[in-house]
């Protein structure tokens, strides 16, 4: 399990890695294109601070989320992200920074089933009900 702090404010990044490094855990600081789309884990982290110069990240952050448990530090509440584990303000305490931090670490992630949430037979049964067919209990279908 690696951390991935990515920012362009070496001083939020250096802050950030000195308060993750403290719980013992490997840190790695990156840029945004320098991460390691291939290599990446449900297990690994990403803390993604977002400046206002930096809002047309939407799409990396979707598909970083898809991938890993992401936290995002924003510094105006104006750059709104949905697709994120946990969102705080960069100017929030350090007592909560660490706080969300350690929440991330213990968070388990899990792969997003992308397969279809019905069966062949409940979809069958929809389409019926939908196009206002009598369902018949006895129909086999």
């Amino acid at each position: 399990m690696a951390v991935y702090v990515v920012s362009n404010n070496l001083y939020l990044q250096e802050g950030m890695t000195a308060l993750i490094r403290s719980t013992g855990t490997k840190v790695i600081k990156a840029g945004i294109h320098d991460l390691p789309f291939d290599l990446l884990s449900f297990e690994d982290i990403i803390i993604l601070h977002l400046s206002p110069d930096s809002k047309n990240y939407a799409r990396i952050i979707s598909s970083l989320n898809r991938l890993t448990k992401l936290m995002v530090v924003q510094t105006s509440m104006n750059l709104l992200c949905c697709h994120a584990d946990h969102i705080i303000n960069a100017k929030d305490s350090l007592s909560n920074l660490k706080q969300a931090t350690l929440n991330l670490l213990k968070t388990i992630k899990s792969k997003i089933n992308d397969g279809p949430l019905l069966s062949r037979i409940e979809n069958i049964i929809i389409n019926y009900a939908l196009a206002g067919k009598k369902l018949m209990p006895l129909r086999i279908f």
